[in-house]
C-alpha cells in the first residue's frame, strides 16, 4: 500500500524475523486485514518514533477498531502529544495508552533477541 506509514518497514520486519529464527510474525499488506485478523478487544501495540505518522497510523487503524479497543504506543513521544491521543481516541471509544520506550525500534529488537 502506497504511502502508508504502518506498512513501510513490513517487508523488512518479516526479513530480519526469519533470519533471526522464524520466529511467528504475520504480514498484512492493508490496515483492514491486520485489523480484522486480530481477536475481538483488540490491543494493536504499535513501536514508532514520535512524528506525524504515528498520527496517521493510528488514524488508518481507527477505521477498522471498534469501541473498546486499544492502540498501545511503545515509541517515545512527548507527554502533551500522548494526551492529546487519549482526547482523540476517547470519543471513538477507543483506549490510548503511550508507552514512551527510549529507543528505536531496532534497539527494542536488540534487547529482546540478546537480553541487551
Amino acid at each position: 500500500m502506497k504511502g502508508c506509514p504502518l506498512l513501510a518497514k513490513v517487508n523488512e520486519t518479516i526479513a530480519a524475523t526469519f533470519s533471526e529464527g522464524k520466529l511467528p510474525l504475520f504480514d498484512h499488506h492493508s490496515p483492514q486485514d491486520f485489523v480484522l485478523s486480530v481477536s475481538r478487544r483488540r490491543s494493536i501495540f504499535i513501536l514508532m518514533k514520535a512524528s506525524t505518522p504515528i498520527g496517521q497510523t493510528i488514524d488508518m487503524l481507527s477505521l477498522y477498531l471498534e469501541p473498546g479497543d486499544a492502540i498501545i504506543n511503545g515509541g517515545n513521544e512527548w507527554y502533551k502529544n500522548i494526551e492529546c491521543r487519549i482526547r482523540e481516541a476517547s470519543p471513538r471509544g477507543l483506549l490510548y495508552l503511550g508507552m514512551g520506550i527510549f529507543g528505536s525500534e531496532d534497539d527494542e529488537r536488540e534487547t529482546a533477541l540478546h537480553g541487551r
